[in-house]
């Protein structure tokens, strides 16, 4: 059992676009978002005065189809740091959920981050995932 009290907010109720704090760790879950149209937002969210130093996944939670094929962008303050092709013809029905497939990122102060999905080809969707976690440093 804890001995000191730990955040409000340190139940897992769910998923969605923002990201949550718990004592000096960070997490956000997007969970299944269907990309069938352009910059469908998986994560959206703004950090604090301090710096996150954090892994980055994207995942499959469908796979990919008829030669559907998406982008993945990553935007930090407005800016695209992070892009990746996904789909049937980028390795979409068996990806690699490995510690060395996470996208290591620092989040600087004051910062908001965005992860987008876009379609680029294809009939269907993909249904995709996006998961941060990581160290809050003071």
């Amino acid at each position: 059992m804890a001995k000191e009290k730990i955040a409000s907010n340190a139940q897992f109720s769910g998923t969605g676009k923002g990201l949550v704090y718990v004592k000096d760790f960070c997490y956000a879950y997007s969970g299944a978002i269907t990309v069938s149209g352009t910059d469908d937002v998986a994560l959206d969210f703004s950090t604090g005065k301090h710096v996150i130093d954090a892994k980055l996944m994207i995942q499959y939670l469908q796979a990919s189809s008829d030669g559907d094929d998406a982008y993945v962008t990553v935007e930090l303050n407005g800016e695209d740091v992070i892009g990746s092709l996904v789909g049937a013809n980028h390795g979409g029905a068996q990806p690699d959920f490995s510690p060395n497939n996470w996208i290591p990122i620092i989040i600087p102060p004051l910062s908001r981050v965005r992860v987008l999905f876009t379609m680029l080809s294809g009939g269907g969707s993909i249904v995709l995932g996006s998961n941060v976690t990581g160290r809050v440093y003071e």
